[in-house]
């Protein structure tokens, strides 16, 4: 069960940056 926890954080973790990553792209540098 461990390890099954740890790959749903792991996986979960390279989403969020996956996410991050698109949004700072798509983004140019819009202020509020």
């Amino acid at each position: 069960m461990g390890s099954l926890n740890n790959n749903s954080i792991d996986t979960v973790n390279a989403a969020a940056t996956a996410i991050v990553t698109a949004e700072s792209r798509v983004q140019p540098t819009t202020a509020p």
